[in-house]
């Protein structure tokens, strides 16, 4: 084992001891289906009333998240989710089925938009988010809309024309605007794009519905909020606005060491999956 890591172990030790209840450890950074097995080995015959789990994760692939959270609550009556720096994207569909999100100071959640594979000629492969087409959607409707107003507004000021004869022109005016605009965007991208944020809407809905006993109604409401209404993948969502959102995120009593366990997984690219029980 090398000194980073029983440094790790060491920090996550005295956390355990302060929490009074297993720890397991989760760097996993990309999330890939693969770790849904991992944890599954790593969990075989475990079974706790309480279980502390500390994540920390970029994100990754929805679905293994989906069933990484299935298989911590198999296997705990209570789940805490104990976030030291950073658990977005599909991360952040893992703290949703925690009984409690933990968060140190400056810990962070995000968005549920999905990411998409984005490859261009010459390039490593980069991801984008699946709302940048609906945003562009958004914004021609939102354009076409606001031409539309401002022509008919104008031509019935200037023109002395008739009301239906004003509707018309402006019509055409505000069709003849967002024509060259529509046609810029990829149907068939919107497409997949749609697809894939409701898959992360769907699990996410889930999750509060199986792991937190939250109706259809609400569930489906504070996941919207999540997948559709921040402006960029990357957004924060911290202590504050998970607590307005609903959800049942506390500040850490053991925060500076559970940012301490953030600081060393900064240090290795590895993943780390460990069980201290």
């Amino acid at each position: 084992m090398s000194e980073l890591l029983s440094q790790i172990e060491r920090t996550v030790r005295s956390l355990k001891g302060s929490r009074k209840a297993p720890v397991l450890l989760l760097k996993i950074d990309p999330i890939v289906r693969a770790d849904a097995l991992r944890v599954q080995d790593v969990l075989a015959g475990k079974k706790y009333e309480t279980l502390e789990v500390v994540l920390q994760t970029g994100g990754g692939d929805v679905n293994a998240a989906f069933n990484i959270t299935k298989l911590l609550r198999k296997h705990a009556a209570s789940v805490n989710i104990l976030v030291p720096l950073f658990a977005k994207s599909a991360g952040t569909l893992i703290c949703l089925g925690g009984n409690k999100i933990l968060m140190s100071e400056f810990a962070e959640l995000g968005p549920l938009d999905a990411q998409l594979p984005e490859k261009q000629e010459g390039e490593s492969q980069t991801y984008k988010s699946a709302l940048d087409g609906f945003k562009a959607l958004e914004e021609v409707r939102r354009h076409a809309l606001e031409t539309l107003d401002l022509g008919a507004k104008l031509l019935a000021e200037r023109s002395g024309l008739k009301m239906s004869e004003v509707v018309s022109h402006a019509i055409d005016f505000a069709a003849g605007v967002a024509k060259p605009l529509y046609t810029q965007l990829n149907p068939t991208s919107i497409g997949q794009s749609s697809r894939a944020l409701q898959v992360g809407e769907r699990y996410g809905v889930q999750v509060l519905i199986r792991c937190l006993g939250w109706d259809e109604p609400k569930a489906e409401r504070a996941v919207r909020t999540l997948v559709y209404d921040y402006p960029a993948h990357d957004f924060i969502l911290d202590y504050e606005e998970m607590v307005r959102l609903g959800f049942p995120a506390e500040k850490i009593n053991e925060a500076d060491v559970l940012q301490g366990i953030g600081q060393l997984l900064l240090k290795t690219n590895d993943d780390v999956v460990m069980l201290l029980d």
